[in-house]
């Protein structure tokens, strides 16, 4: 277990400085986002469970516009103390409040929503495999959130750097259901 852990974090180190240097990042956003929209992944959901880019992740402000302008309601993670993630609906932003770690989210204050097999989830990380495989940052919030929702649909949008050969696993890291690359989408459940 310590061995996987240390793996871990030697690769989040080395996959941070290498979505650092993604080249043509504008373009490759921009791809991600065609790849998405005109998949036909989006037609008849309901929730778009997205994220708030932060540092060097892929940049999802225009996908969520988008969406929000094809008629989907976009939800915001919000972070609580013991590691625990909801999701809120976020149609104005502008409300938004840092969350300690830096990140805008939303203030929390309504129902968090409950996500089915109708919505989909774009999951951030800073790596990823054909098979679904993800490194995240070492919460586990996503890992723990998607566990109490087995049905929802995961898409990790990334950049073609973010997508190795290999990820160390443990049995409570969930695998994701697609990737969406500037080339196209890949079905990790087939691979």
């Amino acid at each position: 277990m310590d061995d996987i852990r240390s793996e871990k974090e030697k690769l989040r180190r080395t996959m941070k400085d290498a979505r650092a240097h993604v080249k043509e990042r504008r373009q490759q956003t921009a791809l991600v986002e065609e790849k998405l929209f005109s998949s036909g992944l989006l037609k008849g959901r309901r929730y778009l469970l997205a994220f708030m880019s932060f540092g060097t992740e892929i940049d999802l402000a225009s996908i969520r516009q988008r969406a929000r302008r094809e008629g989907l309601i976009v939800c915001l993670p919000k972070i609580f103390p013991g590691h625990e993630m909801e999701f809120y609906e976020a149609d104005d932003e502008s409300s938004l409040v840092r969350h300690p770690f830096g990140m805008p989210e939303p203030a929390g204050t309504g129902a968090a929503i409950l996500p089915d097999e109708r919505d989909l989830c774009l999951v951030p990380g800073l790596a990823f495999t054909k098979e679904g495989k993800r490194l995240g940052y070492g919460g586990g919030y996503y890992d723990r959130y998607l566990a109490r929702f087995r049905d929802l649909t995961t898409a990790a949008p990334c950049f073609r750097e973010q997508v190795i050969g290999q990820i160390p696993c443990q049995k409570t890291d969930l695998t994701i259901d697609l990737l969406i690359l500037p080339d196209g989408i890949i079905d990790c459940r087939k691979e």
